[in-house]
């Protein structure tokens, strides 16, 4: 007796971030740098896929995901976003206590310079190709520790003669970390009434760019 084929296996695409964010299902999608609202059947079926829960291949949301990309039919296992129930909840940031004042040195000229570089980037590149690039980034190991390399980005980067964004600011430090050989995840956050997305660096538990209350206020959408 032939055994019938196994239905097919559904996963998110890559850089499709799913959250469900008080009444609201949100994605973020990388490929097309934006955030979308989803509802009715395929908010409940990409639900249940980010889940890594089965569907079936009969749902009538399905046909509305594949649509706009935000699924594909195999797995993968070399996914290069990270799910974000895999970051920690943050219990604690490296930029509260206090940091002694210090003066000015020639590495805070670097800061500038990467939060500039960052910038340039996301104006020049899509989103996408941004954060591969990330993704690759050859890594060198340094004896600096990540708290006083956070602390130092902080201080380099109030000299910066642009304002504060969330987005180029923590990706310039999180490509600054990795080349010191830190693990530092690059967090993507949204939350609802009204809507705001967010994105800050964190290792473990801990956050690098933001105050700890900052960040508790953005349910993680996407990490890398």
């Amino acid at each position: 007796m032939v055994s019938p084929p196994p239905p097919p296996t559904f996963r998110l695409a890559d850089g499709i971030g799913v959250t469900r964010c008080e009444d609201s299902v949100i994605v973020l999608d990388v490929p097309c740098d934006r955030y979308r609202k989803v509802g009715g059947e395929a908010a409940v079926a990409l639900l249940e896929i980010a889940n890594s829960r089965p569907i079936d291949p009969d749902h009538a949301g399905l046909a509305a995901l594949h649509r706009a990309g935000f699924i594909a039919d195999q797995l993968q296992s070399d996914a290069s976003y990270l799910d974000p129930r895999s970051i920690p909840l943050p219990t604690s940031s490296v930029l509260e206590g206090g940091a002694p004042f210090r003066a000015a040195t020639r590495h805070d000229l670097g800061v500038v310079l990467d939060c500039a570089a960052s910038r340039l980037d996301l104006r020049r590149w899509p989103l996408e190709r941004v954060l591969r690039a990330l993704r690759n980034a050859r890594q060198r190991r340094s004896a600096k520790e990540i708290g006083e390399l956070a602390r130092d980005f902080d201080t380099g980067r109030r000299l910066a003669p642009f304002r504060p964004c969330c987005l180029p600011d923590a990706l310039a430090f999180t490509r600054r970390a990795r080349r010191h050989g830190h693990d530092v995840r690059l967090v993507f956050g949204v939350k609802c009434h009204p809507f705001e997305a967010h994105c800050w660096a964190q290792i473990g538990e801990v956050v690098l760019t933001d105050p700890l209350e900052r960040a508790l206020r953005f349910q993680p959408i996407l990490a890398l």
